[in-house]
């Protein structure tokens, strides 16, 4: 009996400390994303009357100041490769803050999808490797035709 009791305790001490030294880890995580800015970003896009888009301009901030950004445009397609996309690095100024314009939005290359919109928009801090991303609306009309 004693041996059992002398090990409850010692397996009590022992949950006891792991516990303290998971709420201290808990801790550090939670404080550490709070003072962590991730980037965001916003997109405007500008349609045709028919709901083609002729472009679209991004913007974004909570990037590492004066860093490479990769920005990725992707598409819903039909038929082949069902998810083309485009991307092309920006960089951010001092501030951290990101401007691109699509105006076009080049269609994906090689075109092995028969047609397809545009539905997100991704821009990822090369630094960092932290992305903020922003969900864009279809349009009545294919915005690329492979």
């Amino acid at each position: 009996m004693r041996f059992s009791t002398t090990r409850s305790r010692f397996q009590s001490k022992a949950l006891g400390l792991l516990a303290t030294a998971m709420l201290m880890v808990t801790v550090s995580c939670s404080s550490q994303d709070i003072a962590t800015n991730d980037p965001t970003i916003s997109a405007d896009v500008d349609r045709a009357s028919n709901g083609r888009m002729e472009a679209v301009t991004l913007k974004g901030k909570g990037f590492t100041p004066n860093g490479q950004v990769l920005v990725t445009a992707v598409m819903a397609a039909s038929g082949g490769n069902a998810r083309p996309y485009v991307e092309q690095e920006v960089q951010a100024d001092a501030n951290g803050e990101i401007r691109w314009e699509g105006r076009p939005v080049p269609c994906p290359q090689p075109a092995d999808y028969e047609r397809g919109s545009w539905v997100s928009v991704i821009a990822r801090d090369m630094t960092s490797g932290i992305s903020g991303s922003e969900q864009l609306e279809p349009g009545n009309e294919p915005d690329c035709r492979g």
